[in-house]
């Protein structure tokens, strides 16, 4: 049940290295699909996580791996084109106290809705008009968020080990907050700002 050897040794030494606690489990060839697997060992499927490996048609050639909990579904093709987590709504839209919606970033992931996005206009400018925000987020995360974070942290005694491994993120998330309580969709710069980059209008 917990037979370490089964395991590549790079996979083993890497786990080692970072003192991972873990356990390995041989799973039977005929139990690879995810609910049988859950359902044979008892797992439940918000625990378990289904690895997909992509390999990138790049010179030289690259891999990228993505784990996915199993009671959620990865739209792979719009993850590598965005350059972030795309991950696809149960419904038609995405609701929002702005009102209907096909997409969302939180947080840096991004939530289409189900209805495929080459129906209309909207929807087809849908996936890079969130990728925009994602990158606007990681700036006001690098830019602001988390240098006012650290030196805050350090001032209360924080050691730089312990800063190189927690990223706070809370200052971006109440700044964000207080501007979209105040401002009109339309007023919003950086709504603007990813109109018209991917729609060239203002």
């Amino acid at each position: 049940m917990n037979d370490k050897s089964i395991l590549h040794d790079r996979v083993r030494e890497t786990l080692d290295t970072a003192g991972a606690e873990y356990e390995v489990l041989a799973c039977e060839p005929h139990l690879a699909d995810t609910a049988e697997f859950c359902a044979h060992y008892g797992i439940s499927m918000d625990e378990a996580c289904n690895a997909i490996l992509v390999v990138l048609k790049t010179t030289p050639r690259r891999y990228v791996a993505c784990l996915v909990r199993a009671d959620t579904r990865l739209d792979m093709g719009a993850t590598l084109s965005a350059g972030a987590p795309v991950f696809r709504f149960p419904t038609e839209t995405v609701s929002t106290r702005d009102g209907i919606i096909f997409g969302r970033m939180d947080f840096g992931t991004i939530v289409l809705g189900r209805t495929p996005l080459v129906q209309d206009r909207q929807r087809r400018m849908t996936l890079p008009h969130e990728a925009i925000h994602v990158v606007q987020y990681e700036f006001l995360e690098q830019a602001l968020s988390l240098p006012l974070e650290r030196a805050i942290l350090r001032k209360l005694g924080a050691s730089e080990g312990f800063l190189r491994h927690v990223d706070l993120g809370a200052i971006s998330v109440m700044l964000a907050g207080v501007l979209q309580m105040h401002m009109d969709y339309d007023d919003r710069p950086w709504e603007r700002e990813s109109v018209l980059l991917t729609e060239g209008r203002k």
